[in-house]
C-alpha cells in the first residue's frame, strides 16, 4: 500500500471510531506531505486566485489516486466542489451536474478525464485545468468541450500543468506529434478541416494526395522524395470538381466562444513557473 492509501484508510478507521484516534493518528500525513508536489503547490495559490476573480473550474486527472489527493487538497482550501468519476453511478451524475450548472457555490468540478463521455455539459464552468496530460490529446480534447461547447457565454481558459524534467514533458510532446500528424491528414491548404468545406464529402485520393504532399514538403529525406512520386500517382486520378460556393446563411449556427491554452510549467527546484500561452 501506498502512504496515501494507508492515510485514508486510517482517517475513514477514525471518523468511523473517533477511540482510534489516538493510536492511529501516527500514520497519518500532515498537509506539509500530502501537498508538496509542484503541481498541488501551484493549485494552492491557482484556485483561490481563479475562485477570486469569478471562474468557476473543471479539474481534470486520468487517476482515481489524483482525484483523492486533488479532493484533500479543496476539502484543506475550503472549496465546495463536486465529483465525477467511474464509480460515481450513472443516474447520480446528472444530479449533480445539475447541481454544479445551477448552484454558482460550487467552484470546483472534480473529474476523471475518460469518464462520463461527450454527453456532459458544464457550461457554467469557464476554466479547464488538466493535472495530467493524456498520451491520447483526443481525450484531452473531450475534456475541455465539456466547457466549450454551444451554450457557452464566457471566453474559457485551459491549463495544462507540466512538470518539467519529469514523464510529463514525454506525454506531452507525444500528444503534440499526434495532433500535428491529425492536423496534416485533416486540414486542406486553407487551414479549414475537409469535413468543413461543404456538404459533399472529399474524394479519398484528395486526402491521400494531400497528405502525402504535406509530408514530403516537410521532409528533406530520400524517404520524403519517394513520397513524392506517391504523392504524384495519386494526384493522378480524374479531375475533381471544384465545390460550389456556400450560401451565406441567413440564420448562422452559433459558435462558441473563443478559447486559449496555457502550459504551466513547474520546475521542483525552483519557487517560480513559467506559463505559456500556446494559441
Amino acid at each position: 500500500m501506498s502512504d496515501f492509501a494507508i492515510h485514508s484508510a486510517c482517517v475513514q478507521m477514525m471518523q468511523e471510531k473517533p477511540i482510534l484516534t489516538e493510536h492511529l493518528n501516527q500514520f497519518t500525513l500532515v498537509e506539509g506531505d500530502l501537498f508538496t508536489s509542484p503541481k498541488c503547490t501551484r493549485l494552492r495559490t491557482l484556485l483561490p486566485d481563479l475562485v477570486s476573480k469569478g471562474h468557476r473550474i473543471l479539474l481534470f486527472s486520468q487517476w482515481k489516486m489524483n482525484l483523492d489527493i486533488l479532493q484533500c487538497l479543496l476539502e484543506s482550501l475550503g472549496m465546495k466542489f463536486h465529483r465525477l468519476d467511474g464509480d460515481l453511478r450513472v443516474n447520480e451524475r446528472m444530479q449533480i451536474i445539475d447541481s454544479f450548472n445551477n448552484d454558482p457555490s460550487y467552484t470546483v468540478f472534480l473529474l476523471s478525464t475518460r469518464a462520463g463521455g461527450m454527453g456532459i455539459n458544464l457550461t457554467s464552468a469557464d476554466t479547464c485545468i488538466i493535472h495530467d496530460c493524456d498520451f491520447n490529446p483526443t481525450m484531452d480534447q473531450q475534456a475541455e468541450d465539456r466547457c466549450h461547447r454551444i451554450g457557452q457565454k464566457k471566453p474559457v481558459t485551459v491549463y495544462k500543468l507540466i512538470c518539467e524534467g519529469t514523464v510529463d514533458e514525454g506525454i506531452y510532446e507525444v500528444a503534440e506529434r499526434k495532433t500535428r500528424a491529425n492536423k496534416a491528414l485533416l486540414n486542406d491548404g486553407s487551414g479549414e478541416e475537409a469535413g468543413e468545406t461543404g456538404n459533399e464529402k472529399k474524394d479519398i485520393s484528395m486526402l491521400v494526395s494531400k497528405a502525402f504532399q504535406k509530408f514530403y514538403e516537410s521532409s528533406a529525406s530520400d524517404d520524403g522524395k519517394n513520397l513524392g512520386g506517391v504523392a504524384e500517382a495519386a494526384n493522378a486520378g480524374p479531375p475533381q470538381a471544384k465545390p460550389k460556393p456556400k450560401p451565406e446563411e441567413e440564420n448562422p449556427e452559433p459558435q462558441a466562444p473563443p478559447k486559449k491554452s496555457k502550459i504551466i510549467c513547474l520546475d521542483s527546484d525552483s519557487d517560480t513557473d513559467d506559463e505559456i500561452l500556446i494559441n
